[in-house]
């Protein structure tokens, strides 16, 4: 393979996880990671992020998109198709407690 082609195939993949939709939990957690990366201007490789979970990430997307939206790399149209709704993440949050969290035990 050319080195042409390569670097065509490299380009291919690259749009397409950026493009990639948001449809279970592992697209999800590849969302946020790029999201991290991207605000904190850090590699993706970098060991610091291998050090969060889903829901921590999670929150520190939350705590930026709620702090201060016009430092947020994200467009509003990507963040409403991620988000939903807040009654939706409020609901969701409520799912989470009941499973363990502090009203579930």
């Amino acid at each position: 393979m050319s080195l042409e082609e390569t670097l065509e195939n490299v380009r291919k993949v690259a749009k397409n996880n950026v493009r990639e939709e948001i449809v279970n939990v592992d697209s999800l957690l590849r969302f946020l990671k790029r999201w991290w990366c991207k605000h904190y201007n850090r590699p993706y490789k970098d060991p610091l992020l291998e050090n969060y979970n889903l829901e921590e990430l999670f929150l520190e997307f939350y705590e930026v998109y709620y702090s201060d939206k016009k430092d947020d790399p994200l467009d509003e149209d990507d963040k409403e198709e991620l988000l939903g709704s807040e009654k939706e993440f409020d609901e969701w949050i409520e799912g989470k407690e009941g499973l363990g969290g502090k009203n579930g035990g």
